[in-house]
Order: C-alpha cells, then structure tokens, then sequence
C-alpha cells in the first residue's frame, strides 16, 4: 500500500506483520508511528536483514522481528 494509507492505519497502533521478508512494511508502520510492531517470517535471513534494517533507522525500540515456523 502507499505510505499514506500506512500512515493513517498505524499510528498509534499496534502492528502485526506476517512474512516481513526484510522488514519494508513494518519499517514504514514504525515510522508513521506505530506503538509497536512485531514481524515475523519463516527465514532466518529475513528476520535478521528486518532486524539490521529496524536498527539502522533506529527503530529498534517499537518494531522487534522474530521466527516463526
């Protein structure tokens, strides 16, 4: 979806992202505001580029990526 539509769905919100693959959508729900988001993927790889990627835009306090099988 467009960041707009994501900025007015997350704000505040608390977010559920199932197969984040490197984390785009839950990065984009962290930074329109998010009061947290949990992603999760299959993929060890995934979860740990999504994790890479949340800290390097220094979103690592709301938005966690873990496996899940």
């Amino acid at each position: 979806p467009p960041l707009e539509v994501i900025q007015k769905l997350c704000k505040g919100a608390k977010v559920l992202v199932c197969f984040t693959h490197t984390g785009s959508f839950a990065l984009n729900a962290g930074i329109a505001g998010a009061e947290s988001v949990t992603g999760v993927d299959a993929s060890q790889l995934a979860v740990d580029q999504a994790t890479a990627n949340a800290a390097l835009n220094g979103l690592s306090d709301s938005v966690t990526v873990s496996i899940s099988l």
